[in-house]
């Protein structure tokens, strides 16, 4: 599956270091087995569909019900996808989950369907796992358009300029003051897919940026607040793509 480009650098907390250095590394020995992921019974994990010429990839919240080490590996599907029809037998998945440090990626088939008493799946047991490690100090730079969401305030555009999994780093055309919490709504695309990420911020840090030619702009630190499991996942996703993209690697 080939991962779409988006235009970046990465660097880490100390400025002028070489973002290849094995320090800041993102790329970690992969696991030899699936214990070694550390993920339980309960977690939250994203199935991505593969792109074909009936319907456009997509991306569904799942949750661990459990598995068997080199059988298969039991998926839950919320009530609305497994109502859907989206997941179809012998179709060939990718699977992507986070446990609090490193993200993982692998591939997958549907052997069984189950619909009683609730719906989950049986998935062939990955035989390659890719893992990257997501550190919060790393910060991916981008330019991403994004909207902030501020009582009193509206609506206000503005751009990413950097992005990890605890914060952003955000150009607006005004200042951010008001210390209430601000929505941060992100659209985004992957695999050609559009997906939105909307999670509750709160002001860090501002300065105000001259410009040579006289013109100004501002740059603000939002800390995201307890982000949801899933909004986890979909932002460790992001995360992978741009990581994946600076050692180009396709998943």
């Amino acid at each position: 599956m080939k991962l779409n480009q988006l235009q970046y650098t990465v660097t880490d907390e100390t400025d002028g270091q070489d973002p290849t250095d094995s320090k800041i590394s993102r790329e970690v020995p992969p696991p030899k087995t699936y214990a070694e992921m550390y993920l339980k019974v309960g977690d939250k994990i994203l199935i991505e569909t593969t792109h074909n010429h009936h319907q456009p990839s997509m991306r569904l919240p799942a949750k661990i019900v459990g598995w068997l080490e080199g059988k298969s590996l039991l998926l839950a599907l919320p009530l609305k996808a497994s109502q859907s029809g989206l997941i179809k037998m012998n179709e060939h998945v990718l699977l992507r989950a986070f446990n609090g440090q490193n993200a993982f990626a692998f591939s997958t088939t549907v052997i069984k369907i189950e619909h009683f008493p609730y719906t989950y799946l049986h998935l062939s047991f990955p035989k390659k796992i890719s893992a990257l490690e997501v550190r919060t100090s790393i910060r991916q730079q981008v330019s991403i358009p994004v909207t902030l969401t501020i009582e009193g305030m509206g609506d206000v555009s503005g751009h990413i300029l950097d992005l990890n999994m605890t914060g952003a780093c955000v150009s607006t055309p005004i200042p951010l003051t008001d210390e209430s919490p601000i929505r941060f709504t992100l659209h985004f695309d992957l695999h050609g897919a559009a997906f939105s990420l909307k999670l509750e911020s709160q002001l860090r840090s501002t300065k105000t940026i001259q410009e040579k030619d006289g013109t100004s702009h501002h740059q603000s630190g939002l800390e995201f607040q307890n982000p949801e499991p899933n909004d986890r996942l979909m932002l460790s996703s992001l995360l992978w793509k741009e990581m994946q993209t600076q050692f180009g690697h396709n998943v």
